[in-house]
């Protein structure tokens, strides 16, 4: 078994933000850079490891004795894992669920007190909101918060949210045992069969889960008109999880409260670029929070995030066991 290695691990990726001097792990690398997936295709003869959330065909069909794909994230669906070549291993990378689970309940908080409004109200000197008790607020103490796949993700806002006193329910593929289900704090865990159940429950909706055939458009038309008409939804997972039409229709309507979107239809695949996160107009609309998909993103998720991407390579290079590996192909 190789204990050392003396060779530099030639890395391919498009993420510049990583180099020699910021690299954590113990194995000897090099980088190499490209920004889209032609000029990684171009590079690929050369490349021992890929750093990347993407692989395409065209990338498979230019690889090398590639020994690792890398998935940046936890996200796979940009990953072709027909095209990884044969016994090459692909893992992904958490470590994004503390950050995740702040924003959630941010957006909670800024939906339920709506501190927008509050915001632009006294910025216009409109001060109703002391005097009028119609327009208080509730706190999210004894609300019922919804988590629809118990992931990571899942997992770690339960346990912000059990502080601030909110009843926890959720719908997940796999059910944890009636002890673990206590130990996280949970109320009432469903599968997704009983998924209407808990739409129909909840105060707020969290949608936590991986975007996959079975899980496209899982929220229409019809689960968004099972949800209290004060409800708000909050997606964390991927847009597409979301029927994107009967979305914008039912806060537009005001058929439920509001919605946090993180996640979009739309975005841009490289930095400049000037896109529209959806094709209908949610920006008109005064009861969703945007964001750029940037939920997970803070520099305490990237610094862990780093260190288990090389461990994982120092694990590779001494033929020890690689962590969260998603297949061997």
């Amino acid at each position: 078994m190789n204990t050392k290695q003396n060779t530099p691990i030639k890395i391919l990726t498009p993420y510049r933000a990583l180099t020699q001097e910021n690299w954590p792990g113990e194995t000897p690398v090099v980088f190499d850079y490209a920004d889209d997936a032609a000029e990684m295709a171009a590079k690929m003869p050369e490349a021992d490891v890929v750093i990347s959330m993407f692989f395409t065909k065209e990338m498979g069909a230019m690889a090398g004795p590639l020994k690792l794909v890398q998935c940046a994230g936890i996200g796979l669906d940009k990953i072709d894992f027909d095209a990884v070549p044969k016994d090459c291993p692909v893992a992904n990378v958490y470590e994004h669920e503390n950050p995740i689970a702040e924003w959630v309940l941010m957006v909670m908080l800024a939906m339920e007190r709506e501190m927008i409004k509050a915001d632009q109200a006294v910025r216009s000197g409109n001060w109703d909101r002391i005097f009028d008790t119609a327009l208080w607020s509730m706190e999210l103490r004894q609300r019922t918060l919804a988590i629809i796949g118990l992931g990571q993700i899942g997992r770690r806002t339960a346990e912000i949210a059990k502080v601030f006193g909110m009843r926890l329910i959720a719908a997940t593929r796999t059910i944890p045992s009636s002890d673990e289900a206590t130990h996280l704090g949970f109320d009432a865990v469903y599968g997704m069969d009983d998924l209407d159940s808990v739409l129909q429950q909840a105060d707020f909706v969290m949608l936590s889960l991986p975007l996959t055939e079975s899980t496209e458009g899982l929220i229409g038309a019809r689960q968004l008109a099972l949800m209290k008409p004060n409800a708000c939804l909050i997606n964390v997972a991927r847009a597409k999880v979301v029927v994107e039409e009967a979305l914008f229709n039912a806060l537009q309507r005001k058929q439920i409260k509001a919605a946090a979107l993180d996640v979009w239809y739309n975005e841009p695949d490289a930095p400049g670029e000037a896109t529209m996160p959806a094709s209908c107009p949610f920006w008109e609309l005064d009861n969703v929070i945007m964001a750029p998909h940037v939920s997970g993103l803070t520099t305490g998720m990237l610094t862990r995030r780093l260190h288990v991407i090389a461990q994982n390579i120092d694990r590779m290079t001494r033929g020890g066991a690689l962590q969260n590996v998603i297949a061997s192909t």
